[in-house]
């Protein structure tokens, strides 16, 4: 995502506990070898070796959503809650940045739910219609913004209520019938 200032970043996309990727990685280590788990998550073995002995240099953020990434395990919305592999999930999502499928209603499905998925780092904002007023919120930032032109301006007001540059704001799904109405439009950061 492209926050507007370091306070945006540190709150929308939080990683999980530091020690939590460390003990995927020692984990993968012990079950393989050091070269066996640097093949697996697509580093140098010597970066691995010293992110293991707590001596790697430079800041550990790419490694650590890389190690996340394919070796963490995600809670699917459209298996239920059922975990999935990292990089199993990570697949779907690159597939779901593309144009969406027209003939496997399996792939239709994930596209689908890919698009407003927490886990594709997507920010998912809600609008609502009522009274003449359009309600945007955010249910992970717990922020909300209104406006009475349009439900894109209150999607629009809300992003830059949390400090983010709105050109990347999408609507991908509308409703409205009888002066009540739903749109959700996501923002997200582009693979």
């Amino acid at each position: 995502m492209r926050p507007l200032n370091k306070k945006a970043s540190q709150v929308a996309l939080p990683l999980p506990s530091s020690s939590e990727w460390l003990r995927l990685l020692r984990t993968e280590a012990e079950l393989q070898t050091i070269t066996g788990a640097a093949k697996r998550i697509g580093c140098a073995r010597s970066k691995v070796s010293m992110l293991l002995s707590g001596k790697y240099p430079a800041k550990t953020v790419r490694a650590e959503r890389q190690v996340l990434r394919v070796l963490g395990s995600v809670q699917c919305p459209v298996l239920d809650g059922e975990t999935m592999e990292g990089s199993c999930c990570q697949a779907h999502r690159l597939r779901a940045a593309g144009t969406p499928p027209t003939n496997n209603s399996t792939a239709i499905l994930y596209w689908r739910s890919c698009q407003v998925c927490p886990n594709n780092g997507a920010i998912v904002i809600s609008v609502r219609y009522s009274a003449m007023t359009y309600v945007a919120s955010n249910k992970e930032q717990k922020a909300t913004a209104s406006n009475t032109i349009s439900a894109e301006q209150a999607a629009v007001a809300l992003l830059r209520k949390m400090d983010f540059d709105p050109e990347l704001l999408e609507c991908v799904s509308s409703s409205e019938s009888k002066g009540q109405g739903t749109h959700t439009f996501i923002y997200r950061e582009v693979q």
